[in-house]
């Protein structure tokens, strides 16, 4: 139904164009303008996504809860909290849930020798639940990451899977220490955040227009996720907000006025997921990772006009959509299409870009988290050694083609950096009139800024871990806000395990390690190839002596996907003036590491996700469709990062016809056989591809990769890489046999730990990363490449020169 704009007399036009000079400060009441106009209905948006907590969000979830504590004394009086997707990630944040919290019955079916080996509680996440609760949000979209994990071939459902997570559990208490074992009572901060009547899960609805939750099951009987785990299931009419609910949209009442609010996730879902497949989306709303903006777009529109027209029928005219598209192109695309088709969109609220907004001069307000921070720079432009805000104005506004219609388009951040607020002004029939200028704006949560909100500018200096500290005691003390003063206990009780994985080390760098979302996805980073050669040599480390690998000659290549790395290892800290420092990863004097160190939290932070290795041959021709595949995009997961070869493209070319050569290399070593740690440079082997042409498409080469990709998945599918792969052995934990039989493989043969050769064996049990896992291969690369006690080798190969300017030796970009 189309939402008809009022019409105006010239004064009342003069008036409106006038208004957002007239606005007030920051703190003083921001509706008084709006209040001497009683037609017009003002509505704040405060929203976020992309929480995704690791190492990092010890320091900024605190800041958050401040910043939210801040926004809600001002005077807004409708006022919605929303986050568009990826509340959660793998990785030591997510995990430290399974040692802080147990359930008795789970507990207590574990014989004794286990009990002080085996997680207590066999659901991750719950922390980072608990704190998003405690936030406030009333909808959440889904994203990717939050189904890290939790499914296998045919949507059976892992335990502790996500389903599970947003479910109520009065069983799950431990706040009193209940049904924790004896050996178990040494964990700090257990059970923080959890009160008398146990885990209350997800206190908001998770919504998705386009996921099939009825596909999904609990278990090998079939049982329904609803009735397995006690979730509301309202994804028929669309109803009022409640918790541990999934649904397609939900309505939520703002003062006198109710808000329709629907989700939308990627419908390329499947291509991202493991043990995900089409058959989990709704009929006919699957398309693959390959397909336009446009038809990303086009299956998700008819959903939403379903929805939409569903809240248009109970008398809603204001409608938020929250997207977690993965891309902005996509999301701004699917603003057009609603627009052209009249679909009663007036909000769309993107996610999975971790795209920050804001105004071209929001540095030089103090908007953001300093101008060479990763997501907000322009990638391309980075990778030319140029400093490039990549920002779009907050909010951008589509307008219909009749000028009738428009949908204010915002996005915002990740990784609890910020906080964002829109304030939007409806007329009488839902048609957004106009947004305060002034105020809609991204929040950053870096300390410095924070400190200053709370006026103590002199907490600016302090170290980072110190300030944090202050700004946690200063929530603790002075919130009224009970659920605030809950997430900052329960981040307290997070901290307390995660601190106990650094006190392993693995390696020594002197670097700075880039692992940033911008660079990772784009360039090679020195990260990125420090994961690739660890690879590469873990696989042939496996070679070596080992029987059930004779057929396969020799381990010449490696690669991995950029999105499979998710942190940098090191610190990156924002000071006043803006400028950003950069350094090796901290010491931590309390557990005896030393500055340098790279410890079990490093490589858990950086390597978050449970990718175990496969072993095969290749074809040169297979390598430079899979080459193709990295660079087919300016920025995405599927960004290569390398070893054992090194490759030139020209981004300008039609996809499939970018990469000009490849040349077969090997790393550099010191003459006691170590990987130098002073270059990333490799030795030249031989030409295999030149001008686009493959030299000799039928030659072999051993390749490791992460089991993932070898899979299909980040595009590989596309460029057939599972289907032309020869002599596959899995690595520690066997794949997706359904994915290998639809290729035409016969199951592949598994390697397990008692098949490793001792340069890898040695010091397995220390690890604990999971034989065959790149967490694995990283941490036995570095002891035996880099470790602290090796004389004169530390890994020490900046990501930068003394400008700024990326230094690419093995990824190199060409124009013509």
């Amino acid at each position: 139904m189309l939402k008809r704009a009022l019409k105006r007399t010239p004064l009342q036009m003069l008036a409106l164009a006038l208004l957002p000079l007239a606005l007030l400060t920051l703190n003083s009441w921001p509706s008084a303008m709006a209040g001497s106009r009683p037609e017009l209905w003002e509505l704040r948006i405060i929203h976020t996504s992309d929480q995704e907590a690791g190492k990092k969000a010890l320091i900024d979830i605190p800041a958050l809860v401040a910043v939210m504590g801040h926004l809600d004394s001002l005077p807004y009086p409708n006022t919605i909290k929303l986050t568009s997707g990826d509340l959660l990630i793998a990785g030591p944040f997510m995990n430290a849930s399974q040692f802080l919290y147990s359930s008795p019955a789970t507990y207590s079916n574990l014989k004794p020798h286990q009990r002080s080996l085996e997680p207590l509680a066999m659901r991750p996440g719950i922390a980072d639940m608990i704190i998003n609760s405690n936030l406030g949000w009333q909808a959440a979209a889904i994203g990717n990451h939050e189904f890290d994990g939790i499914a296998q071939p045919g949507g059976i459902l892992n335990k502790g899977n996500f389903f599970e997570l947003i479910s109520k559990d009065p069983k799950l208490r431990n706040y009193d220490g209940n049904g924790i074992g004896t050996d178990a009572k040494s964990y700090r901060e257990k059970g923080a955040g959890i009160g008398p009547d146990g885990y209350q899960g997800a206190s908001f609805p998770y919504l998705s227009v386009n996921l099939d939750f009825n596909s999904f099951k609990a278990n090998r009987e079939g049982q329904s996720i609803f009735e397995a785990y006690g979730l509301k299931d309202l994804t028929g009419t669309p109803q009022m907000a409640s918790a541990n609910t999934l649904a397609r949209s939900t309505i939520i009442k703002v003062g006198r006025e109710k808000v329709g609010v629907i989700g939308a996730t990627t419908p390329f879902l499947p291509d991202i997921v493991g043990g995900l497949d089409s058959s989990n989306m709704l009929s006919g709303s699957y398309r693959s990772k390959e397909t336009t903006a446009a038809e990303q777009a086009a299956a998700l529109r008819p959903l939403i006009k379903q929805e939409a027209d569903a809240l248009q029928q109970r008398g809603i005219n204001k409608i938020v959509l929250m997207t977690h598209l993965q891309d902005t192109t996509i999301e701004e695309e699917l603003a057009r299409q609603l627009l052209q088709h009249n679909i009663g969109v007036d909000v769309l609220i993107g996610g999975g870009s971790h795209k920050v907004m804001g105004p071209v001069n929001g540095a030089e307000l103090g908007l953001l988290r300093g101008l060479d921070q990763s997501s907000v720079i322009d990638a391309q432009a980075k990778a030319r050694g140029e400093v490039v805000p990549a920002l779009v104005p907050y909010p951008k506004i589509f307008t219909a083609a009749d000028k009738k219609s428009t949908i204010y388009y915002v996005n915002g951040g990740s990784n609890y950096e910020y906080l964002n607020q829109l304030i939007v002004r409806f007329d009488k029939n839902g048609g957004i009139v106009n947004h305060d200028q002034s105020n809609s704006r991204p929040w950053k949560t870096d300390g410095e800024a924070v400190s200053t909100l709370l006026g103590h500018s002199d907490w600016r200096r302090l170290p980072a871990g110190e300030r944090t500290q202050k700004i946690s005691d200063y929530v603790l003390r002075t919130s009224k806000n009970a659920g605030h003063r809950n997430a900052i206990a329960t981040v307290n009780a997070v901290k307390a395990y995660i601190d106990g994985l650094d006190a392993v080390q693995y390696g020594l760098s002197t670097v700075w390690l880039n692992g940033n979302n911008g660079d990772i996805r784009s360039r090679e980073t020195n990260l990125g190839n420090l994961v690739a050669d660890s690879l590469l040599w873990y696989g042939q480390q496996l070679l070596s002596n080992n029987p059930a690998l004779t057929d396969i000659k020799s381990i010449d290549v490696a690669f991995i996907n950029g999105g499979g790395i998710r942190d940098m290892i090191g610190t990156e800290q924002v000071m006043p003036d803006e400028s950003v420092h950069r350094n090796a990863p901290e010491a931590n004097p309390i557990l005896g590491k030393q500055e340098g160190e790279i410890s079990k939290l490093d490589v858990l932070n950086s390597l978050r996700f449970d990718n175990t290795m496969t072993l095969g041959s290749i074809n040169i021709a297979q390598l430079k469709r899979s080459v193709e595949a990295m660079v087919a995009e300016t920025r995405h997961g599927g960004f290569g990062q390398i070893s054992g070869f090194r490759f030139t493209y020209d981004p300008s070319r039609p996809r499939g016809e970018r990469v000009i050569t490849i040349d077969l290399t090997r790393p550099r070593r010191l003459p006691d056989g170590r990987i130098d740690g002073r270059t990333q440079d490799q030795e030249l082997v031989r030409p295999l591809v030149r001008d686009g042409v493959v030299i000799d498409p039928k030659e072999e080469l051993g390749v490791v990769t992460i089991t993932y990709l070898a899979e299909g998945g980040d595009g590989q599918g596309g460029a057939q890489l599972t289907k032309n792969l020869g002599k596959v052995r899995w690595i520690g934990t066997a794949g997706d046999p359904t994915t290998w039989r639809t290729a035409g493989h016969p199951e592949p043969q598994l390697l397990s730990s008692k098949d490793a050769p001792r340069s890898i064996s040695a010091g397995l049990n220390a690890r604990e990363l999971g034989f065959g896992s790149y967490r694995d291969a990283l941490a036995a690369y570095l002891a035996a490449n880099h470790a602290g006690g090796t004389a004169g080798n530390p890994f020490a190969v900046a990501d930068a020169d003394g400008q700024g300017r990326p230094r690419p030796v093995r990824i190199l970009t060409v124009s013509r």
